[in-house]
């Protein structure tokens, strides 16, 4: 169907305290910051560099501007050495215990002027940088020390593309009970890797290069199309005519299974992809009711046995789903780590590519739906 991906792993998790936000000054504030408006050259004292702003615990929110704030101390990354961020950058710090998942994000308007791209490090230089992208980042990291470093970019122009900016991180321990995943590389069907996702390439046994994502991993996960189930009745053989032939029976089916409330509204399956019918998939067969209400789909090199458990978490509230895996293959595009079926992005209160942490459950005799993950 279609996906998104990319690689790292470490892991994070913080003690939850109170949100304590320190400017370059040094001064905190109960809430958001105020900008530094008159920086000056000696405003940092530090060999040259303004005092790291504190991230004491999530979520956490501020919002800078660096036409007035930061300094310009690291300009090239090692992870994006191709890029100049020359521009003024603030830097955030924060400590972690538990390995745990980071979410972090910059509001990236097209057109508005203002280019600030996140990078996460493991240590305050060019050297330590573990990834970046120019909206969101999606890292599973290990107990320790690291940085978000909120930086402008340059164009060709050689102009700063400075402005105001909002950070939002959310941090999520990477659960080790009913909600444990399986650890390891997982061979994918992507042609190249994307940025921004745990994805790595090298050679597979029979020494061809191939794309590898580490699991568990984060991502953006698509909404995916119903499936026919067994319980759709079309005749042998036979299939809906089309994308919404039937689908309000399927939906009202779903509906009275569930134990929330959720408006149902995907269509069908489209048909054509493999020679598949409306509904049909890559499985080729109607599937258990219950496993196509709780589907994930991505784009593994080998699909996994049908019914295998996977685990679903929303790193921004907590909530997880135990989900069927191995009926379908997809998405196709790198960029999504995973597609779900509506209903599980509706019990996490996600949608289309909002980002979600998903791996193998250890435990492969997990109930079907809605689980508690208790930290």
């Amino acid at each position: 169907m279609k996906g998104q991906g990319g690689l790292k792993l470490k892991s994070v998790t913080i003690a939850m305290a109170a949100l304590v936000m320190v400017s370059c000054a040094g001064q905190p504030s109960e809430n958001l910051r105020p900008l530094a408006r008159n920086p000056t050259a000696d405003a940092c004292a530090d060999a040259g560099r303004c005092a790291p702003i504190t991230i004491a615990s999530f979520p956490f929110t501020d919002r800078g501007d660096t036409r007035v704030e930061g300094r310009s101390r690291l300009a090239r990354y090692g992870c994006a050495a191709q890029k100049n961020l020359s521009g003024r950058e603030l830097v955030y710090t924060f400590t972690i215990s538990r390995r745990s998942l980071l979410l972090a994000e910059v509001d990236d308007k097209a057109g508005d002027g203002v280019d600030i791209d996140l990078h996460l490090l493991s240590s305050l230089d060019e050297g330590g940088c573990l990834s970046r992208h120019n909206r969101a980042l999606y890292e599973l990291l290990e107990p320790g020390q690291y940085y978000l470093v909120a930086d402008t970019f340059v164009g060709k122009s050689g102009v700063p593309a400075a402005g105001p900016f909002t950070l939002r991180a959310h941090l999520q321990s990477v659960p080790d009970n009913a909600c444990a995943m399986r650890e390891g590389p997982m061979m994918m069907r992507w042609k190249t890797c994307a940025e921004g996702i745990a994805c790595q390439e090298r050679k597979s046994s029979a020494g061809k290069l191939r794309r590898f994502l580490q699991l568990p991993a984060v991502g953006p996960v698509v909404k995916e199309a119903h499936l026919v189930t067994v319980d759709d009745d079309f005749g042998p053989r036979e299939w809906p005519s089309s994308g919404t032939h039937g689908i309000d029976e399927h939906h009202g089916r779903a509906q009275g299974l569930l134990s929330f409330s959720a408006d149902l509204n995907q269509p069908w399956a489209p048909a054509g992809e493999g020679g598949s019918r409306w509904g049909q998939g890559s499985s080729g067969h109607p599937l258990p009711v219950e496993d196509e209400m709780w589907y994930i789909t991505m784009n593994w090199a080998e699909r996994p046995k049908k019914g295998v458990r996977m685990i679903v978490r929303n790193p921004t509230n907590g909530r997880a789903v135990v989900a069927a895996a191995g009926y379908e293959t997809g998405p196709g595009s790198p960029t999504a780590v995973a597609g779900v079926s509506e209903e599980i992005h509706r019990y996490l209160g996600t949608t289309h590519r909002d980002p979600l942490m998903v791996g193998f459950a250890v435990d492969p005799s997990l109930t079907l739906g809605p689980v508690g993950c208790d930290d």
